[in-house]
């Protein structure tokens, strides 16, 4: 069950933003629109990645499903084989 952490400690009011911007702007000075800037593209990279990790998981289970219908299609194969040669012998013994 994921619940985002701002529905834990409840969503941010007018007050709390501006302080938090208060406390960007005492920290980073000129530098908060660099900052802001880095900080963009950084949560791009991250979700790039993480669509590229969902497409990896996403082959892998097909390669998965492919090998499981192969081995499905293997083991009806010779359970008809054997049976086809218990019925055989069966039918030569009776």
């Amino acid at each position: 069950m994921n619940i985002p952490l701002a529905f834990f400690f409840g969503a941010p009011g007018p007050m709390e933003i501006l302080v938090i911007g208060m406390v960007a702007v005492l920290l980073f000075g000129k530098n908060l629109p660099g900052v802001a800037k880095n900080l963009g593209n950084s949560l791009s990279q991250f979700k790039s990645s993480i669509k590229g990790f969902k497409e990896g998981i996403d082959e892998v289970k097909e390669d998965f499903n492919e090998i499981k219908d192969g081995v499905k299609e293997n083991f009806d194969e010779i359970t008809d084989d054997v049976t086809k040669e218990v019925k055989k012998i069966g039918s030569d013994i009776g």
